[in-house]
């Protein structure tokens, strides 16, 4: 039986710990949730319920690729990281909450989409906690301990394990880039070898990973049935990449005719279409800050190739 001053002294204790973890958990939201890139695009996106001709998604290749501003009454949302699945439940959150009408989302079809790299990765979780359902997620996985852990840890225990996290808001690096920090990084000229060479990147993007990951198969074609029911004509855009990442990723088991057969699945001119960039600047180096990334300069020369073609599509 506990005697009375060590029962006491145990309810403090408790009760001292549920106080700092309790600030720790509210300061941690709202210190690093809104910093985090994604949270900053999604202010901007509910800022205005103004319609939007185009919407970008995806991960870094359309966030480094495409600028908004040379496309009319367009927003790019995309955020570095960003998969298939984290986009099927952003893009839905976003569209749900919102309200606002979008006429067509250009979403990533890169050789890359289906690598089964970082596709369990949803790093902070506290962020991707907002969109995704880790128990659907879990089922579709058939992993439900791990996206139960995920889940706890997004929502009872966030800041747990965070010092990565904490060191990438401080250094502002990774997914808390600003916009103007990205801008002067694609603006920079890398050596002539870095623009080349994209052998690197794709061999961590393949290297020991599935080339088409069934989960991420299955986020693509919800999401993109998802568009369709809302009415919403979905580009598909293959971005350009150097020669040494296409090469590379090809040879260590990128699956063409994975995306190939998807492609034919979903594609239904003036509804869901296809346009492949991949190879047209493979003879031009400075049009790229590293293997698979445009720099400043390519970005300008893509986006408004990118422009011209969704003319002729007739999305814009």
């Amino acid at each position: 039986m506990h005697k009375p001053g060590k029962l006491a002294g145990l309810i403090a204790f408790v009760a001292i710990g549920a106080v700092l973890h309790g600030l720790l958990s509210i300061t941690y939201a709202k210190v690093v949730g809104p910093a985090h890139r994604a949270a900053e695009l999604d202010s901007e996106f509910f800022a205005s319920d103004e319609p939007l001709d185009v919407l970008v998604a995806g991960g870094s290749h359309a966030r480094s690729a495409i600028d908004p501003k040379f496309l009319g009454n367009a927003m790019n949302v995309a955020v570095g990281g960003e998969h298939y699945i984290k986009s099927l439940y952003r893009l839905r959150y976003l569209l749900d909450e919102s309200g606002r009408d979008v006429d067509t989302i250009v979403i990533p079809m890169d050789i890359n989409g289906f690598s089964s790299w970082r596709s369990d990765s949803y790093d902070p979780e506290y962020v991707w906690g907002r969109y995704v359902d880790f128990a659907e997620l879990g089922a579709v996985k058939g992993r439900p301990f791990l996206y139960a852990r995920m889940w706890t840890k997004a929502r009872l225990v966030p800041y747990a394990g965070e010092l990565e996290t904490l060191k990438m808001m401080w250094a502002g690096t990774k997914a808390f880039k600003t916009k103007e920090s990205i801008d002067a990084r694609l603006a920079q000229i890398p050596d002539r070898a870095d623009r080349r060479n994209g052998v690197e990147a794709a061999t961590l993007h393949f290297e020991g990973h599935a080339g088409g990951d069934e989960s991420l198969v299955w986020a693509f074609r919800t999401l993109i049935e998802e568009l369709r029911g809302r009415e919403i004509r979905v580009v598909l855009v293959a971005h350009p990449l150097s020669p040494g990442y296409s090469f590379t990723a090809r040879k260590l088991g990128a699956d063409d005719d994975l995306r190939l057969a998807l492609i034919s699945e979903v594609e239904d001119p003036g509804h869901v279409d296809f346009l492949d960039f991949e190879r047209i600047y493979q003879r031009e180096p400075t049009y790229f800050y590293d293997g698979d990334h445009l720099s400043k300069r390519g970005r300008l020369k893509f986006t408004a190739l990118l422009r011209r073609q969704l003319v002729k599509l007739g999305a814009l």
